[in-house]
């Protein structure tokens, strides 16, 4: 469910990867066609496009890669749009995500922990958006807030078809941040990672698997390339519903196009 994010988003459209990348005369790589499950036998290239999205909080590290990325795709036949954008705002799409996810983690918390923290949540003041408060909130919201946001997400996934009208695939970061130091000296809300300088909360390594997690779509991480420090960098390749064939093959031409993942030094 990890995925990092790009900057801008980038749209392609027409995705011409050969299979074996600069083989003269190879026939571009196929993809199943969107459709219900079992119509995978109906085989043919996209007559739409994939979608791409670069993040706009990177370090310009993870910027660049993701960056000459995405040339490298448009450089090997594929037609890219940069103004696709997430059929709801992105940070809407997170909140939702967030809700649902907490609400159904409420029940792996003994009795004594979650009245703990329905009393935080019912104590704090309306205007406290301390991560503490944020969990306790989520986990002790009452079944009418968890099916509000329940429904919330059902117009989320029904607006994602008019993208996948457009384009075939959409590709965006799996994570923020390149590969980072796991944290095992705090507990997890106290956790912060680094964004451009920035401190940044733990949990928002999830922000980019929320798009697809929410709008119940499958979603392939492959890497794309590494840092100057030698760390990897991937991407997440959502497809339509029921397309799961389809981001599983452009994944494996994208591993043969950039020569898949290679482990940093020292491990």
């Amino acid at each position: 469910m990890r995925i990092s994010g790009l900057s801008s988003q980038t749209a392609i459209r027409q995705p011409l990867i050969p299979a074996s990348p600069g083989a003269p005369g190879q026939r571009p790589a196929r993809y199943a066609a969107p459709g219900a499950p079992g119509d995978a036998a109906d085989q043919r290239l996209p007559d739409r496009g994939l979608a791409g999205q670069p993040a706009d909080a990177h370090r310009p590290e993870t910027l660049r890669v993701l960056r000459e990325f995405v040339a490298r795709l448009a450089g090997a036949g594929a037609l890219v749009e940069d103004r696709l954008r997430p059929p709801r705002p992105f940070y809407e799409c997170y909140e939702i995500y967030l809700e649902l996810l907490l609400g159904v983690l409420s029940t792996d918390f003994s009795d004594a922990d979650f009245a703990k923290l329905a009393r935080i949540a019912r104590r704090a003041r309306p205007d406290d958006d301390r991560p503490v408060v944020r969990l306790a909130r989520g986990l002790a919201q009452p079944y009418r807030a968890w099916h509000r946001s329940a429904e919330r997400q059902a117009r989320s996934a029904a607006a994602w078809q008019a993208v996948f009208e457009r384009v075939d695939l959409v590709i965006t970061p799996s994570a923020p941040l390149p590969a980072y130091p796991h944290q095992t000296d705090a507990p997890p809300l106290a956790r912060q990672l680094t964004v451009d300088g920035r401190a940044a909360p733990y949990a928002g390594q999830l922000v980019w698997a929320s798009l697809a997690s929410l709008a119940r779509l499958p979603a392939t991480a492959v890497p794309v390339g590494r840092t100057a420090a030698g760390l990897p960098v991937g991407v997440q390749v959502i497809g339509p519903r029921w397309g799961d064939r389809g981001t599983l093959a452009f994944a494996a031409a994208v591993h043969e196009l950039t020569g898949g993942y290679v482990a940093p030094p020292g491990y």
